[in-house]
């Protein structure tokens, strides 16, 4: 099984394939914005042990466990070095608990390596946004397996882009797992 996280310090996207690269599971996870990364960890470890039934039995302790790679993220205008060593503290946080809860490490993938792995073509033009073009093409490849979620006013969460990246690792992290 492939497992790729797509983490943030206000959601968590998640997604399980199988080992020939179907969707098993592809949602994600929202904290309390007030909670403290310590507490939005421990958040997580708890709503992965008791979310829907629980994911954790889902994942078998040989999965090959993702993650979006923090260290290159830095854009300029984009992101600010604090908000950057938020995401890698957190994100750290969270590789140790995987590391624990799946015996195996967990790995890294740079995010522009990993659309390439996925097959995601690099966005048309500078006014495009990323996060909804990666969307959009995953949407074409996977049609209804690929969930959106809405808000009241009928636009579409962020967190649906949080999942979707979690599918971008986790093809990527599937495409590693062929390789070997």
């Amino acid at each position: 099984m492939i497992v790729g996280f797509d983490i943030s310090t206000s959601c968590v996207g998640y997604t399980l394939l199988s080992d020939k690269g179907k969707i098993i599971k592809c949602s994600y996870l929202k904290f309390n914005k007030k909670h403290s990364k310590e507490n939005k960890a421990y958040d997580l470890d708890l709503k992965l042990l008791s979310f829907g039934g629980s994911i954790v039995p889902q994942i078998p302790i040989n999965a090959n466990i993702y993650i979006e790679d923090y260290s290159t993220r830095f854009t300029y205008g984009k992101s600010n070095a604090h908000t950057i060593a938020q995401l890698i503290h957190f994100s750290g946080m969270i590789r140790g608990w995987l590391n624990k809860l799946a015996m195996i490490p967990v790995q890294y993938i740079n995010v522009q390596h990993a659309r390439k792995l996925a097959g995601i073509s690099p966005k048309p033009t500078k006014q495009t946004d990323i996060k909804k073009h990666v969307y959009n093409t995953l949407k074409k490849r996977f049609g209804k397996q690929l969930p959106i979620w809405y808000t009241r006013r009928n636009t579409v969460r962020k967190e649906t882009y949080d999942a979707s990246d979690s599918l971008v690792i986790a093809l990527a992290g599937y495409e590693l797992f062929k390789q070997k």
